[in-house]
């Protein structure tokens, strides 16, 4: 099929989308689900998903197809899941029971495929970044630094904090800067924590995954990073090791590098990258060297760091083997 025919047939899907208005959520009509699964451009996906009120549509639907679709459409109703999960989650404004309701219905589905996982990781992480501007819709209505799309364990210093209000605030925590009130911050680094928490849970199973798509998986790895900023604070020893033991995993993954990239290229080293490309030899320093004030702080413990490592020398981006020896000398003492 020629370029031509391919958006004539791309403009009149999306013609007839508009007639689709559903009174109350569906199941979505099965050549939309083979459509939003098997259209191999992006381009003509972002162009259907570009249409606020289809966008709504079909995440109201999706609860219904996931609960009672045909079982021979799983594997393409998860495919069409991601697919306007990654194009529209960072970009449209969605009421937070839209995506809990989407959420709920995809914890149910077993067995689990790498594809719902990453899924599932993409909704609750927009989640947790509305936990952040304290919406006011969410379900779950506990104090924010103990919602339940937060880790029990943490690291937080001032438990005296965790079950009073937070101050609200438009700003997503990578854009923080300046002096913060310590629930503020607490708040900040709890979010930093969730999310690498959520990004060691996926590739924990990633790690058992198998005959999924890659360029999906590292796509969302990619995402998902994109909003973790560089770490300012400690973070809870089962998360690190949760994170290595992830990274770990990859090795049994062909084409693993794929998968590395996105972990190597995001700001969660990037405290560690910065200490090797300043480091000055003893023998290099005069009367007025002043030690560089680097981004972030030292999060990683002894364990995490050897397995890390390890993970590390695998990796052939070239940030990877910066990051190796600023974690082998700050992290643990020894080059």
């Amino acid at each position: 099929m020629d370029a031509e025919v391919y958006c004539r047939n791309d403009a009149l899907l999306r013609r007839l989308c508009s007639f689709w208005r559903p009174d109350e959520p569906v199941q979505i009509p099965r050549p939309l689900i083979n459509y939003l699964s098997g259209r191999n451009s992006d381009a003509a996906l972002r162009k259907l998903l570009e249409s606020k009120s289809i966008t709504v549509r079909l995440w109201c639907s999706f609860p219904a197809t996931l609960s009672r679709g045909p079982s021979a459409m799983e594997a393409a109703v998860h495919t069409a899941l991601w697919n306007v999960a990654f194009i529209t989650l960072d970009n449209t404004i969605y009421s937070t029971s839209q995506l809990e309701d989407v959420l709920e219905a995809l914890q149910t589905v077993t067995p689990t495929s790498v594809v719902v996982l990453c899924a599932i990781a993409m909704i609750k992480s927009r989640l947790i970044d509305i936990v952040y501007f304290q919406h006011p819709t969410l379900k779950d209505q506990l104090p924010p630094l103990r919602h339940s799309l937060l880790p029990a364990e943490t690291t937080f210093p001032h438990p005296e904090f965790l079950d009073g209000e937070v101050t609200p605030t438009t700003l997503l925590p990578m854009d923080m800067e300046g002096p913060l009130d310590p629930a503020q911050q607490g708040l900040r680094n709890r979010i930093i924590e969730a999310k690498i928490a959520l990004i060691a849970e996926l590739l924990e199973g990633i790690g058992i995954g198998s005959n999924f798509d890659l360029h999906k998986v590292s796509e969302t790895l990619r995402l998902l990073f994109a909003s973790v900023p560089i770490p300012c604070g400690e973070i809870h020893q089962s998360h690190q090791t949760r994170l290595a033991n992830g990274m770990n995993n990859l090795r049994l993954v062909p084409e693993s590098n794929q998968l590395l990239n996105p972990i190597v290229e995001s700001n969660i080293f990037e405290y560690y990258y910065q200490a090797a490309c300043c480091w000055t030899s003893d023998e290099d320093r005069d009367d007025t060297y002043v030690d560089p004030v680097l981004p972030g702080y030292p999060w990683l413990d002894c364990s995490a760091c050897t397995q890390i490592m390890a993970s590390l020398e695998k990796a052939s981006h070239p940030r990877a083997a910066t990051i190796h020896t600023g974690i082998g000398r700050w992290g643990l003492g020894l080059l």
